[in-house]
């Protein structure tokens, strides 16, 4: 049995390439007082009508048990797989093109109904050249349910598989599923034809950049494109289950893998497939403007991959000599060249529901810090602070040491009117 159960696992990661597959192994985690899946789940859980609490918990076992070996009838070789899913796919594309002919149209549309139209001419002949790039993120949560059974009925008297051919004509040969006058669906099950079945719980992404360009002539044109695809996934199996030929085969994918599985774990692939996708944005994403390190010890002049971005930059009221370019984590998870503020330079400080913060929040109501000075001349934007420096109130105290009121209406009053001057400072390693 053991040699067995080891040629299933094999033969599921061989037909899931990229996917990272977890076994329960951990009895620390089924035996926890907080478990979610005794606590919560199972009071959600009714895969049979009218089922007992105590049925219920043992299906949930029969799922995530770790404690025992399977004692389970599994069919012969070779088998045959049903599998039913449901899934919520999500797309998001970002598209940039560059485009001469149309830039050509709009210095004829400039020039006059009645000037020669001008040309944008980058070769002898040519006439346009376009470009263009994409991005397209393809994000799934998928749930499935696996039913594993043969053609091949069991020999209870056998001591290894059957290996005589069975003739097409053969009785032994069936369908696998039953339909009912209702139009319910089950699985044919019996003894000599038993049939197993597992869940599965999968997140995946799927980053795809797409590179074309075209050149147009006179005579004819000539394109180039190329696409790079990069997936990630993470999956979750439960333990196989015996199937019963008086559950319809809908309620598996539904009941036992969707309300009831997938609920249990989902918790657990979303944590890890976190730390897979934020490794791949911070590290390998094909917007990714620098080389990103969180490391502390940074060069006073900047990040070396943004410099020749900080030159380029002609924002009004930027002092090049106040603040160094950074290499830091975008808020869509990839790296992108920022702009921070040196020692004693004034920095931002945000009011937010009644918050104060250093960091700029999603939502805020105004800037307390009185020396930028927005829409007057003399306007100076602030900068976060640079590496190992904190935005700091003169007299030392951090902003959250600022005394607010108690509720968020009376915080919101206060703020509503309050300056705070703060700077880049030291941070202390006692006292303040």
């Amino acid at each position: 049995m053991k040699a067995l159960t080891l040629k299933i696992y094999s033969l599921i990661r061989w037909s899931l390439c990229f996917s990272c597959i977890v076994l329960f192994c951990s009895n620390s985690w089924a035996d926890s007082k907080n478990n979610i899946i005794r606590n919560e789940v199972l009071k959600h859980f009714n895969p049979y009508p009218n089922a007992s609490k105590l049925q219920n918990q043992e299906i949930m076992e029969d799922l995530l048990n770790t404690k025992s070996q399977s004692n389970l009838a599994f069919p012969q070789f070779p088998r045959t797989w049903v599998e039913l899913g449901s899934s919520a796919p999500v797309e998001t594309t970002t598209t940039a093109t560059f485009d001469t002919s149309a830039v050509a149209s709009a210095i004829s549309t400039f020039t006059g109904p009645f000037s020669f139209p001008a040309r944008v001419v980058l070769g002898a002949a040519q006439l346009s050249y376009k470009s263009d790039y994409s991005i397209r993120y393809a994000y799934n949560r998928e749930t499935t349910f696996m039913a594993m059974t043969s053609l091949r009925p069991i020999d209870e008297q056998a001591t290894q598989n059957q290996n005589t051919p069975i003739p097409s004509s053969s009785p032994e040969l069936r369908s696998v599923i039953e339909q009912k006058p209702d139009l319910r669906n089950y699985f044919k099950v019996s003894k000599k034809f038993p049939m197993v079945g597992l869940c599965k719980y999968e997140l995946s992404l799927l980053v795809e950049e797409t590179k074309s360009q075209e050149l147009s002539f006179i005579f004819g044109s000539s394109s180039e494109g190329k696409k790079i695809v990069a997936r990630m996934s993470y999956s979750v199996y439960s333990n196989f289950f015996q199937i019963e030929a008086h559950v319809p085969i809908q309620e598996y994918l539904r009941t036992r893998c969707g309300d009831n599985f997938s609920e249990a774990v989902r918790f657990i692939a979303e944590e890890d497939f976190k730390k897979i996708t934020t490794e791949t944005f911070a590290h390998y994403h094909p917007q990714s403007e620098c080389r990103w390190s969180p490391s502390v010890n940074v060069h006073p002049l900047g990040d070396a991959d943004c410099m020749d971005w900080f030159k380029a930059q002609e924002t009004i009221g930027l002092n090049k000599r106040e603040t160094v370019p950074r290499c830091v984590l975008g808020q869509k998870g990839y790296p992108v060249c920022a702009i921070k503020s040196k020692v004693g330079v004034y920095c931002p400080t945000y009011a937010s529901k009644g918050q104060v913060s250093d960091k700029e929040p999603t939502s805020w109501e105004r800037q307390l810090n009185p020396m930028e000075n927005t829409g007057q001349i003399g306007y100076k934007p602030l900068y976060q602070c640079d590496v190992g420096l904190q935005c700091k109130l003169d007299n030392g105290f951090s902003i959250s040491q600022i005394p607010l009121a108690e509720t968020e209406r009376e915080r919101r009053s206060e703020l509503q009117n309050a300056s705070f001057i703060t700077t880049c400072q030291q941070p202390k390693h006692h006292g303040r």
